[in-house]
């Protein structure tokens, strides 16, 4: 049997809410949250130990967690979450992650309403219902309704990160069947879309009765004159390509395709002399077959081509004429922008988000906790920032030769486009993001001006989350985008890619914009624990979205070069 941890993982986040909606201490949900932390960092040896005493060897995982996790492992079911689902009804995770509700104000609708599912909010609002709930002013109803109707637009959507755990464990669980030989993940994951409503799979087997074990492993219907099984009630949509071995890579690379690309590409094949029978490619009467992906690049005399830019019609040109540009990757990045820490509201050390960097191949992070307005979050004080950096220039001179901590803050963009601190602290910082945290209901015209007179302002480096998106929970506040990247480019100012799976932000489509204006960009994972510094990867896959190459990012350069480029800004 495959043990899907990361699900394990989720079950316990899940529960954790639940349980806060029920009315269980804090503490209770802490331990339950901290346990899908460790189960997410510590995945190869949580999967290795077959003893509860063995779980327990690990900082963080008591007694009680322990037995949980072996009883997942042994069974592929927890008796306790079955008992959470039984005391609170599982539709409230959707009403607790809205933004503007929670698990607090969830258990208010549910317990004085009887308010269950979206849908019920949504009928409680127009009638009114919610006016008679403590805390439920007019202000605070209509951001949730804005919120609850943006959120049910994609409701069978989940994202990207999700969908990616979710796909290479459905690939693992295949490729044990007995007659499957390859497995390929393709579709919206393959391009990078920012949230999925299909995992699509291409599986090649070698005869027909795997075909049916198929089937009942994901409980699906195979259609075969499409060649696909779709399995029953998943969220998302569960879709399987059959093939045979030896077409594997071309269906794959078929697959993952989309829109006016895959009509210029296909268009492109044809005018050279290729035909397809069954979607399968011939030249003349032979079929052809391939090794990899950049063997059917090769054999179709285009250069290679990302999966993660085939949307656009126009790079098939580009390709033909050997105009694409080298893509970053993963292991451009040499250093880490935008960390949290305990100083704020961040879940390890200094020292251990400096040591999981290390251990990740980074050079250097920059250090950036919250700014004082953002009390909520732990925001540091000016006399607390001195002793923040004091712990950093003995945590550099330990480090000195091997890993660099540079000193950077998250400074709140407060209402009238001002900075959270004087001069005189900003100007003790290596790197200063500004970002929005609150006031998302401005006028455009107000918001636009405050981004303006941020990005105006010489202490600051970094434009963070531009847009205040957090995806499938609230739209980004309203302002004028092009006018932003225009204030950016002519001050010289970066702007981020916030790597963290709610926000992946700034959307690909301004990415490109803003290249186009000169405009640099720094790739960060926004991380508030060490497992948040590997968010990282899907900001690389923005990046790419974008068609942005490492020399457009200024954390692919060592920490000199670095600084260097911030003080351009």
């Amino acid at each position: 049997m495959a043990i899907d941890l990361y699900r394990l993982a989720r079950m316990l986040e899940e529960a954790a809410i639940l349980l806060e909606i029920k009315g269980e201490n804090k503490f209770k949900t802490k331990a339950y949250n901290d346990g899908a932390d460790i189960i997410r960092r510590r995945t190869d040896f949580v999967a290795n130990a077959t003893t509860a005493e063995k779980l327990q060897e690990i900082d963080g995982i008591g007694k009680a967690l322990s037995e949980k996790i072996i009883e997942y492992k042994q069974t592929g079911s927890l008796a306790f979450y079955r008992k959470v689902l039984g005391e609170v009804p599982e539709s409230l995770l959707s009403l607790a992650q809205l933004k503007g509700l929670g698990p607090k104000k969830t258990a208010q609708v549910w317990k004085e309403l009887g308010v269950i599912d979206l849908n019920g909010l949504e009928l409680s609002i127009k009638n009114g219902n919610l006016t008679s709930l403590k805390g439920f002013g007019a202000k605070t109803i209509s951001s949730i309704n804005k919120n609850l109707q943006f959120v049910k637009k994609k409701s069978d959507h989940v994202l990207l990160s999700t969908a990616i755990e979710e796909a290479d464990i459905h690939a693992k669980s295949l490729l044990a069947i007995e007659g499957v030989t390859k497995v390929g993940i393709t579709g919206q994951i393959s391009l990078a879309w920012e949230t999925v409503d299909e995992i699509r799979l291409v599986v090649a087997v070698k005869e027909n009765e795997a075909i049916r074990n198929i089937e009942v492993a994901v409980n699906g219907i195979y259609d075969p004159n499409n060649s696909i099984i779709v399995a029953a009630k998943k969220r998302p949509k569960l879709s399987i390509i059959i093939t045979k071995d030896e077409d594997f890579h071309w269906t794959v690379h078929e697959e993952s395709m989309e829109g006016e690309f895959k009509e210029a590409y296909l268009s492109y094949l044809g005018d050279t002399g290729w035909k397809f029978e069954k979607n399968l490619p011939y030249k003349g009467d032979k079929k052809i077959t391939f090794q990899d992906t950049e063997d059917i690049y090769n054999k179709v005399g285009l250069q290679f081509i990302p999966r993660e830019i085939r949307s656009e019609g126009q790079t098939v040109h580009f390709a033909a004429n050997g105009y694409l540009p080298e893509l970053v990757k993963n292991e451009d990045l040499r250093g880490l922008v935008h960390m949290h820490t305990t100083w704020s509201d961040g879940k390890n050390t200094t020292r251990e988000m400096a040591e999981a960097a290390m251990a990740r191949g980074m050079t250097y992070m920059l250090v950036t906790d919250h700014s004082q307005t953002a009390a909520y979050a732990g925001g540091l004080t000016p006399e607390r920032i001195r002793h923040q950096h004091q712990e950093i220039d003995k945590l550099n001179d330990e480090f000195r030769g091997r890993f660099t901590i540079l000193k950077g803050i998250e400074s709140d963009i407060l209402p009238d486009g001002s900075l959270d601190y004087p001069d005189n602290i900003l100007a003790s910082f290596d790197a200063v993001i500004g970002s929005i945290h609150g006031q998302f209901d401005l006028h455009p015209e107000q918001q636009t001006d405050r981004l303006v007179r941020a990005l105006e302002n010489p202490y600051l480096h970094i434009l963070g989350h531009s847009t205040g998106r957090l995806l499938l929970r609230r739209p980004g506040y309203e302002f004028d985008m092009l006018k932003i990247i225009d204030t950016a480019a002519e001050y010289g100012k970066i702007i981020e890619i916030n790597s963290n799976p709610y926000r992946l932000d700034l959307p690909s489509e301004y990415i490109k914009e803003a290249k186009t204006k000169g405009i640099r960009f720094s790739i960060n994972p926004d991380a508030h624990n060490t497992l948040g510094i590997f968010h990282v990867d899907y900001g690389v896959k923005m990046a790419r979205k974008g068609w942005l190459s490492a020399s457009d990012i200024i954390n692919t350069l060592d920490s000199r070069g670095f600084i260097n480029a911030l003080a351009k800004s």
